[in-house]
């Protein structure tokens, strides 16, 4: 059985890629969310919709996490939604 409920930080995160319109061109955003405390561990901003941009999100995120604690598994899952 799946328990997503989070206990403590750095357990569970939440990402979504984002485009974002601008003067001339559309930016990507991809931001990273403990769903434990609720804030941004995460982002990354690019001009380009690439799996880079998950992959800088990423890094950051593990850039930030507490030292002090576990490692713990990382379990990306890639959802694509295009809209009309």
């Amino acid at each position: 059985e799946r328990d997503f409920a989070p206990n403590e930080t750095n357990r569970f995160s939440l990402t979504d890629t984002t485009e974002l319109p601008s003067d001339d061109r559309k930016l990507s955003l991809c931001a990273i969310k403990d769903l434990f405390e609720h804030r941004i561990v995460g982002y990354s901003i690019d001009h380009r919709t690439k799996s880079r941009i998950a992959d800088n999100a990423l890094q950051m995120t593990l850039l930030t996490a507490d030292p002090r604690k576990e490692s713990s598994s990382i379990q990306i899952v890639e959802v694509c939604t295009v809209l009309p």
